[in-house]
């Protein structure tokens, strides 16, 4: 470990004494970004942030601000080892692993406002995230001494579709995306079983979707949509039962031996439903970023123009879940209730078994509820529409 340590500084040394003759004849702008500069003062090497990197880390901090209020127990920044990839030889190093502080050059940056946070550069680890996250990967979570590490990458180029053209409507995609990510990585090191994976079962042939349960799938689909965009509670609390009781509609006509409606669709809920959340609302104040004009992020128009079997089941089977869990989350919060982040930790609590815990209506009523759901929405366009999907199936 001595040796690899000297020779590390000697390589340091060296690199600082070349760059020098031409450090300070260049001006701060013209600094080649993918360049890892290291400077030299009477405290030892350090490096400084590039523009673009400044500009991130900024952004993640002001996200941080509201999330910190919006799901506590998440502290994923703070907590988790992260390394972004900035350029092909550089990279920004957060929480690093103590076995090689060594080999981590100190970031100056002078970013204020924000909780203090503490960057580094490490080559070493550098090699290891761009062996996990090659340059057309968004991210990875590779394990590293026992733990999962968050690797994303600044650099990866937007797809040139209307999912992630939506996502990236005001040039904020690599941060919601860190925040979403994040969060799964961070879940999984707080404890595998966050997301019920025993008894998670993963449907890609929409085995649930039929003549009677379509309907309901419709319903829901769009009282969740609507959940974004209602501010009195009044209107929450009546969209949240909505919610409660055409899942307990669909758990009653799930026609399937597994029980896919929740072992399938609640816990896909869990898993993206939260992450959504932090995602969309994180960055919906802090950062003005508006992605709930459309809460499906574009989804929507594939289902309601869908004439293939696989737009049938990518929407409805699948994609669905995001907003619906994440609509479901923010009306939970947004109501007032307790430690809810802390409930979900619980394997066993779902979106679905909080809200109807919360909302705490008997069957009678939940019948009721449904019933003017019904009537809200336009049931029999619903049936309508929904025969046409099944015709696809």
């Amino acid at each position: 470990m001595e040796i690899i340590k000297y020779i590390y500084t000697m390589k340091r040394v060296f690199f600082c004494i070349t760059i020098a003759l031409t450090f300070f004849a260049c001006e701060q702008d013209s600094v080649i970004e993918d360049e890892v500069i290291i400077i030299e003062d009477q405290e030892g090497p350090f490096d400084v942030l590039t523009n673009n990197e400044l500009e991130f880390i900024t952004n993640l901090l002001k996200v941080e601000q509201d999330t910190d209020v919006m799901w506590p127990s998440f502290n994923g920044l703070r907590d988790i080892p992260i390394y972004i990839i900035t350029g092909k030889n550089k990279g920004i190093y957060i929480n690093p692993v103590p076995s090689l502080d060594f080999l981590n050059i100190p970031i100056e940056h002078d970013i204020q406002g924000f909780r203090d946070i503490e960057l580094y550069r490490n080559d070493y680890i550098h090699q290891f995230a761009v062996s996990h996250v090659p340059p057309d990967q968004l991210w990875n979570w590779p394990i590293y001494e026992g733990r999962y590490m968050f690797v994303l990458n600044l650099n990866y180029e937007v797809p040139d579709n209307f999912y992630y053209q939506y996502k990236n409507r005001n040039g904020y995609f690599h941060v919601a995306a860190f925040w979403h990510e994040l969060h799964h990585v961070y879940t999984f090191n707080v404890d595998e079983q966050y997301y019920g994976i025993g008894n998670y079962i993963q449907d890609l042939d929409g085995l649930f979707l039929t003549s009677e349960t379509m309907p309901y799938i419709l319903l829901l689909y769009d009282v969740m949509i609507d959940a974004y965009h209602v501010s009195d509670q009044e209107s929450k609390r009546k969209l949240l039962e909505y919610y409660v009781s055409i899942y307990d509609k669909l758990l009653e006509l799930d026609p399937t031996e597994d029980n896919l409606i929740r072992k399938h669709g609640f816990l896909l809920e869990k898993r993206e439903g939260v992450a959504r959340y932090i995602e969309v609302f994180g960055t919906l104040n802090s950062l003005d970023n508006n992605t709930i004009e459309d809460p499906t992020h574009g989804y929507q128009n594939v289902g309601e123009n869908a004439i293939f079997r696989q737009d049938v089941i990518d929407v409805y089977s699948f994609r669905i879940f995001y907003h619906t869990g994440a609509g479901a989350v923010y009306l939970l919060n947004s109501l007032g209730y307790e430690n809810l982040d802390q409930d979900f930790l619980i394997p066993t609590n779902t979106s679905y078994d909080l809200a109807r815990d919360f909302v705490g209506l008997s069957e009678e009523e939940l019948e009721n509820v449904l019933e003017n759901a019904k009537e809200e929405y336009q049931w029999s366009d619903i049936e309508e529409r929904a025969a046409y999907l099944v015709s696809l199936l």
